[in-house]
């Protein structure tokens, strides 16, 4: 549901009538009326991209936010029991959808820079020299891990889990040095140029 078409259900739902409490609401809704259902939302609507705003900073993906907020409200709304209150529950949705939305637009960024590195690095062999030069000097005055992690994965094509047995850490400590890596690779050969 984008703005536009909660505003429409919010117009059908104060037409009907006087404002129904909240408890009205999710009762009816829970019953399966779709109307209850489009009043709480738009009831609730501008409070939670107003929080998913906040938490993102970026218009078009707290409406991102707001929506799948709406979605798991949707799907979630049988087994509210009322225990707090609906827009106490609603906070707690919308934070969650928040940082998911955060850790996977995490994810996606790793996934570029790693494949602009991987890039990169694969585009390069240390006998060429050449105008590559700065990058293998970046990789070699990257902190040993780091360094043994860029190595075994972009150079050695291993997998994070082969790399972690040869490293003798944890696969999830490999995709952490590779993160930290990427950033200070980045930033020094912004530096080199």
């Amino acid at each position: 549901m984008r703005t536009g078409g909660v505003t429409g259900a919010a117009r059908q739902a104060t037409a009907a009538g006087p404002a129904e409490s909240d408890d009205g609401l999710v009762a009816r809704a829970q019953a399966g009326d779709r109307h209850a259902f489009a009043a709480l939302v738009a009831r609730h609507y501008p409070m939670i991209h107003r929080l998913a705003w906040r938490c993102c900073g970026d218009r078009t993906e707290a409406e991102d936010i707001a929506q799948e907020v709406c979605l798991r409200v949707a799907r979630g709304l049988a087994g509210f029991k009322g225990r707090s209150s609906l827009p106490s529950w609603l906070y707690g949705i919308t934070l969650n959808a928040a940082r998911d939305a955060g850790r996977a637009k995490a994810r996606r960024t790793a996934m570029l820079q790693n494949a602009a590195v991987a890039a990169l690095i694969d585009a390069t062999e240390p006998e060429q020299a050449g105008d590559d030069e700065a990058l293998w000097q970046a990789v070699r005055g990257l902190p040993p891990r780091q360094r043994d992690a860029v190595m075994l994965v972009h150079v050695e094509g291993l997998t994070h889990r082969e790399a972690a047995e040869a490293l003798g850490c944890a696969e999830t400590t490999v995709s952490w040095h590779l993160f930290t890596a990427r950033r200070q690779l980045k930033t020094m050969l912004a530096r080199a140029s």
